[in-house]
């Protein structure tokens, strides 16, 4: 159950409240409850993608030990036998998590823009594929590409070039992508899952050329060719997928073998929808900043080898990698 709703059940009086809740969270800090409560204890500060939440260990059990923002299993009681119901922890139940959605595990303190977590969650929940929202798990379990991917700037100075930017982009790129299919009913849903899941992902390599990643001396190409590179880092996540699933899979490497190679001329229309979502999102927050910079004074001019309504005259140098 989501921490939100773990909430709202303590906060309810309503009988039918479930008196036990078992979930799988992230223990971020732990530390030592004394006089707080009746016996002494612990307190577990869990986190998943909707919120943390205080909880209460009883007792001395020296053999939990928890390794900070690592996933674990745990069953949640509600006292209400205090002065204010107290949420505590099984300790019989706790053990560590093997197998669990790493989306629903993202936490705020991953990412400077920790309003986008709801939004990339709300994204996850709306794929209408089971085969694809399992893809998405597989791509999210590596936490290492996952901080960076939340926590990077887009580009140097091109666009969304703040801390973050890179997650705040992908996300309206793939929200775009969404809307703009949101009523083509010659579309399957299969389709749909897929375009949107290519349009989220689209920039995610730029990850393996920062200073974070530790293979990126291995990048055999400049930075502004990263999309070259996505089937190679979705190799395991599509062979997995491909095992699973073969339909899907052909659809996924079909469309990524399109999206890559933009000149072709049996692209798929999907893959065009996709590069104009990913322009319409880079234009608009680079023309508000140069705005936001210029005291609003409108014009044309080059930024980033592309057109842009609202910068200045005086012509931008920038390196090129969106």
């Amino acid at each position: 159950m989501w921490l939100h709703k773990v909430k709202g059940s303590l906060q309810s009086e309503d009988s039918s409240t479930p008196s036990s809740i078992e979930g799988t969270y992230r223990v971020m800090k732990v530390y030592w409850d004394r006089g707080k409560h009746v016996e002494e204890g612990r307190i577990l500060v869990l986190a998943d993608s909707s919120g943390e939440l205080e909880v209460f260990l009883p007792g001395q059990q020296s053999r939990h030990w928890f390794e900070e923002q690592k996933p674990y299993q745990l069953q949640l009681r509600i006292d209400r036998n205090q002065d204010s119901p107290l949420l505590q922890v099984d300790p019989e139940s706790i053990q560590s998590a093997i197998e669990y959605n790493p989306v629903s595990l993202i936490t705020k303190n991953w990412t400077p823009r920790p309003d986008g977590i709801i939004k990339l969650v709300a994204l996850y929940q709306s794929l209408q594929t089971d085969s694809i929202k399992k893809f998405w798990q597989d791509v999210f379990t590596d936490e290492l590409w996952l901080r960076l991917f939340l926590s990077l700037p887009a580009s140097r100075e091109c666009h969304h070039s703040f801390p973050g930017g890179l997650f705040v982009h992908s996300l309206e790129v793939a929200d775009n992508t969404q809307a703009a299919l949101l009523r083509a009913e010659n579309l399957t849903d299969l389709e749909k899952d897929v375009a949107m899941t290519i349009a989220l992902l689209h920039d995610a390599t730029k990850t393996v050329a920062s200073v974070g990643y530790p293979a990126r001396w291995k990048i055999p190409f400049v930075s502004w060719q990263h999309e070259r590179y996505l089937p190679y880092f979705l190799a395991s996540a599509l062979l997995q997928l491909k095992e699973r699933d073969i339909d899907t899979w052909a659809t996924m490497i079909r469309m990524l073998d399109d999206y890559i190679r933009p000149k072709e001329q049996l692209n798929s229309p999907l893959t065009e929808v996709i590069r104009h979502s990913d322009h319409l999102s880079a234009h608009l927050e680079a023309r508000q900043t140069q705005r936001e910079q210029n005291g609003g004074y409108r014009n044309w001019t080059k930024v980033c080898g592309r057109l842009h309504w609202g910068a200045t005259n005086q012509a931008m140098t920038v390196q090129k990698i969106d």
